[in-house]
């Protein structure tokens, strides 16, 4: 089958385009880098790569701003909606990749050149953003096609796919395969197939259909209904998660797969709206809400275009589109099982208590302890968490095993009485010598207390570690504060932090 494909290079920073001013130089950065800029921020010396103060000081009036996936999803509606009055049946692969049929369109056109020129002009006429667009047989060829902007015939497909290198095959498995496709090509590398042209060669290269299971359910798409007081997207999605998952059971139960999803719409004045997505892992609850968000965000943000939904959504379908047999069985004694019943457990949770009601720790850069730990929502990463590699110099380098999530106040005591307040110098070091630590009910506390009222003999270990921290923020908790790890006649030992002259209990261990 011949496919039309559209590709926007460097879509982060094209679907800037879309939202910035005509003529603004705009660039998007993470962690203080440049990932990728406009043409003209492009021509004013900003590169990839470089430092955000660099940029900025080549380019003044650089509009800098962060990786924002649903942003890059929303303003692709915009493209879409042009490729779709130039072809018909168009499909989305992800942001900044389309395709569609491409005999219609040569046929409505005159011809795919035609087509294609056609379909340049609709995209920048409507969003001022460049595109590349190919037409050949097959997805891999196509794609190929429009990174070189070419019209490939059938007759020269062989020997237009013969020079790809097979890493870039990659994008077209589905998400939860690609782990296992780098393995294979890695394989095929050791062996000296590097290339389609190579792997061609052990075969006889024809585009192979999924198989078809016996049968297929009647019905694989769910239907959710908006509350009437949903004001926000939040609440309009919060209920396709439910869908979703009921969607995964199914398609689970009955041993099918599917990477097309299709998202249709329908508001209260009649009017309906659907998209197709290719490439979606359907099983996946996660990636549908991702998807219907997007699109949500897309159709809602842009109410005066033709078709799309300006009226209070009415209804949300999804619909998991050519299902096949899925391949891989589940293994005997648990494994990928188990952690699959665990994920469905998971987004069970979520759809009933939110988003963020599952949450796991992570570890980080840091300083300390506190600061090298943080709570995350289940599945989800920080582009921005500080790395743990790196030089840390002057870091605590210990590794309590449980960080209180509240520390305790506690009075740390000494001095030839035993009972004299201990304090920390200005160079960082303990006034006199601690023999005991008490309670401070002087102070409130959250939580159970470790010490529950008592007085303890403690013996200190080691030297107090100062860490400068945020010392412009004395409220702060990573502010200026001194470490200091306490042994005690029975039980773990506590490692205790001074801030702004009070004493606590932050962690403790084994």
């Amino acid at each position: 089958m011949r496919r039309m494909v559209l590709w926007v290079p460097d879509w982060p920073v094209a679907s800037l385009v879309v939202d910035l001013p005509p003529g603004a130089r705009g660039a998007v950065a993470r962690r203080e880098r440049i990932e990728c800029a406009t043409i003209g921020a492009r021509e004013a010396g900003v590169r990839p790569g470089m430092r955000v103060s660099t940029a900025q000081y080549l380019c003044p009036d650089l509009i800098i701003a962060p990786r924002d996936e649903d942003r890059e999803g929303r303003a692709f509606e915009e493209v879409l909606r042009a490729f779709d009055s130039v072809a018909a049946g168009v499909v989305s692969f992800r942001p900044g990749l389309a395709s569609a049929p491409a005999r219609p369109a040569a046929r409505w056109h005159g011809s795919e050149e035609a087509a294609a020129s056609a379909l340049v002009d609709a995209v920048a006429a409507a969003t001022g953003v460049e595109c590349f667009v190919g037409a050949a047989s097959g997805p891999l060829a196509a794609i190929a096609a429009a990174r070189e902007q070419r019209i490939v015939p059938d007759s020269d497909t062989g020997a237009f796919l013969a020079k790809i290198p097979l890493r870039e095959c990659l994008p077209l498995l589905p998400p939860s395969l690609r782990a296992q496709g780098r393995e294979g090509i890695a394989l095929l590398d050791v062996l000296g197939v590097r290339t389609c042209g190579d792997l061609l060669a052990l075969a006889r290269g024809r585009e192979l259909p999924l198989a078809r299971p016996a049968r297929i359910p009647a019905d694989l798409s769910r239907s959710i209904e908006p509350e009437e007081d949903a004001a926000s997207l939040d609440l309009i999605v919060f209920p396709v998660r439910r869908a979703a998952l009921c969607l995964a059971e199914e398609l689970a139960r009955t041993g099918l797969s599917s990477q097309l999803l299709e998202i249709e719409t329908e508001t209260e004045d009649g009017r309906s709206r659907r998209r197709t997505w290719s490439g979606v892992d359907v099983g996946d609850p996660a990636v549908v809400v991702e998807r219907v968000r997007w699109q949500l965000k897309g159709w809602i943000d842009h109410p005066d275009a033709e078709g799309a939904p300006a009226a209070r959504l009415r209804r949300i379908r999804v619909t998991a589109a050519q299902p096949f047999a899925a391949g891989a069985s589940r293994p005997l004694w648990g494994g990928e099982s188990e952690r699959s019943e665990i994920e469905r457990l998971v987004e069970r949770l979520r759809s009933l208590l939110g988003e963020d009601a599952v949450k796991t720790p992570r570890l980080q850069g840091g300083w300390d302890p506190r600061t090298r730990a943080v709570l995350l929502p289940w599945g989800e990463t920080d582009p921005d968490a500080p790395a743990r590699e790196g030089e840390w110099e002057g870091n605590l380098a210990l590794s309590p095993s449980t960080v209180l999530e509240a520390p305790e106040p506690v009075l740390l005591l000494g001095g030839l009485t035993g009972f004299e307040a201990v304090g920390v110098t200005a160079r960082g070091e303990l006034d006199r010598t601690a023999r005991r630590l008490r309670s401070d009910d002087a102070r409130p506390r959250r939580g159970p207390s470790l010490l529950a009222g008592r007085t303890l003999s403690v013996e200190v270990l080691g030297r107090p570690w100062a860490i400068r921290g945020r010392w412009w923020e004395p409220g702060e908790l990573r502010g200026a504060r001194v470490y200091v790890r306490v042994r005690r006649p029975e039980g773990a030992d506590l490692l205790l932090v001074n801030r702004e002259g009070r004493w606590w209990i932050d962690s403790v261990f084994d």
